[in-house]
């Protein structure tokens, strides 16, 4: 005689659950695998950038040649702000077209003294901080949120090329 098996509703509960552990698995590899190519893109954006001091003072080498304001960018690798907005600022292709006009540096005071001794000296207390070097020497700071939203928001890289523009003039 043949035996029938009988799904019990202990049977229905065990199998929606590993139903479910498996579209956790999918979704998390599928969450993994964006962030991982976002990673990239960010880190490719970046690659023209100068970094650090040194590259602060490199940038400064340039603009005493081409009278070119800075464009300098403080980070810190562990700053969500920061990769945000690397991610949705920085690395969009507007943004990276439009930084290669200028002498661009991106400088992560956690990397060093002189990184640290950078920050102090224009005066940065927080991440991420953004400033236009003018060839007179004088900073302005550029915000990377707007301000007439409430609660303020991320710029998207158009408002923030625009907000680099109203310095420049």
């Amino acid at each position: 005689m043949l035996s029938r098996r009988r799904f019990t509703g202990l049977s229905l509960i065990n199998g929606a659950l590993l139903g479910l552990l498996a579209f956790i698995l999918v979704l998390g590899g599928v969450i993994l695998y964006r962030s991982m190519n976002e990673q990239k893109e960010v880190a490719r954006s970046f690659e023209s950038w100068l970094e650090n001091a040194k590259g602060y003072q490199e940038a400064l080498r340039v603009q005493a040649q081409t009278r070119k304001p800075i464009l300098l960018y403080f980070y810190a690798t562990w700053c969500p702000h920061c990769k945000d907005f690397a991610a949705n600022v920085l690395a969009k292709p507007e943004m990276q077209a439009f930084v290669k006009n200028y002498p661009h540096v991106r400088v992560a005071p956690d990397n060093g003294q002189a990184e640290q001794k950078l920050m102090s000296e224009f005066g940065a207390e927080g991440y991420p901080t953004f400033y236009v070097v003018l060839p007179s020497q004088k900073p302005v700071m550029v915000d990377t949120f707007t301000l007439e939203t409430n609660p303020p928001r991320p710029k998207t890289a158009a408002e923030f090329i625009q907000s680099i523009q109203a310095v420049l003039k």
